[in-house]
């Protein structure tokens, strides 16, 4: 079970919506097992993606090289990341799915209709990376 707080989810709608029609994105910081993950915190980062920034993401590589220095000796480490699918569900594309490495974190999707925030669901790619399958969340 993934564990959020009602102010986290907030905090990706409100980013999704200021990006709209651009895909956000950024770090998951959390601490737990594989089967039991608490999000503690949201890290925003600007997409630089050189494709298609409505349809593509990237996390610029030093938001996460600075946070996993700055987390080193903390129980805290990168649980995963999350991204926006600009007037598409919140469910992983074949894009996402080439992307995907870590199979170890989880991925957030916030659907954006219009402008607006219209659901988030959260994900973990199979352990031979061939398909993502969706984890309950509870928001507290």
């Amino acid at each position: 079970m993934i564990c959020i707080q009602e102010t986290q989810i907030l905090t990706l709608n409100k980013y999704a919506e200021i990006e709209y029609p651009t895909e956000c994105c950024g770090l998951l910081i959390g601490r737990g097992t594989q089967d039991n993950l608490n999000i503690d915190e949201i890290i925003q980062s600007p997409n630089i993606t050189k494709g298609n920034t409505s349809t593509l993401f990237e996390i610029d590589p030093q938001i996460r090289l600075n946070t996993q220095r700055r987390l080193r000796n903390s129980p805290q480490r990168v649980i995963g990341h999350f991204h926006s699918h600009p007037d598409a569900p919140p469910s992983p594309s074949p894009t996402d799915l080439s992307m995907a490495f870590e199979a170890e974190l989880i991925w957030a999707i916030v659907s954006v209709t219009n402008g607006v925030a219209n659901g988030t669901r959260i994900y973990r790619l199979d352990i031979n990376r061939h398909n993502f399958y969706e984890i309950n969340y509870k928001v507290i």
